[in-house]
């Protein structure tokens, strides 16, 4: 058996509304991906109508079920786990944040050169959108990216410029919702 270093194991389960599935799972941390599945299992979903919980016993003893099966075939007990949600209170905002690339804050005519940090703030800035005090921001993804006057920018570190601004596409969930989940 070959004996890996960079490696961990990792629990995930996907909540859906026709089945529940918990895989375990050897993942490389180098290779960013999955070694070996020491673990599978799977029940009916039930409780659960287009993602919400409707029967929170019914919904926990499907995830209880699909969690059993897993660890039987991994022989191991899973302590820590990814959940994957969906359903109908998932929801997408196109959306866009701006901030200006000036590290030492004295104006000039030749731009910076944007770093990382620059990169986080506006896409930080992106998510200062006033939503609903029920809703959450789960994800900020990254369309595309302005400097100065030039759109269509995929990758923006390392160009220069005065100002950055990043389109992106904001995913939220109902907090409640969530929360049942997490609760089964």
């Amino acid at each position: 058996m070959k004996k890996y270093i960079n490696r961990e194991v990792i629990n995930v389960i996907d909540i859906g509304t026709t089945k529940i599935i918990v895989l375990i799972a050897d993942y490389d941390l180098q290779k960013n991906k999955i070694i070996n599945i020491k673990g599978f299992g799977e029940a009916p979903s039930k409780g659960l109508k287009r993602g919400v919980v409707v029967d929170i016993n019914k919904t926990t003893n499907s995830i209880k079920t699909a969690i059993e099966i897993a660890e039987k075939q991994a022989n191991t007990e899973i302590l820590n786990i990814f959940v994957g949600i969906s359903g109908d209170h998932i929801k997408g905002i196109n959306y866009s944040g701006v901030t200006s690339i000036n590290p030492n804050k004295i104006p000039q005519a030749l731009g910076h050169s944007i770093t990382e940090e620059d990169v986080k703030k506006v896409l930080e800035q992106a998510k200062s959108i006033n939503i609903s005090t029920d809703r959450r921001i789960m994800h900020v993804l990254p369309q595309e990216y302005k400097i100065d006057n030039q759109e269509n920018i995929k990758e923006p570190l390392g160009l220069s410029g005065h100002r950055l601004e990043a389109k992106v596409h904001l995913v939220t969930s109902c907090i409640n919702t969530e929360t049942n989940i997490l609760t089964c």
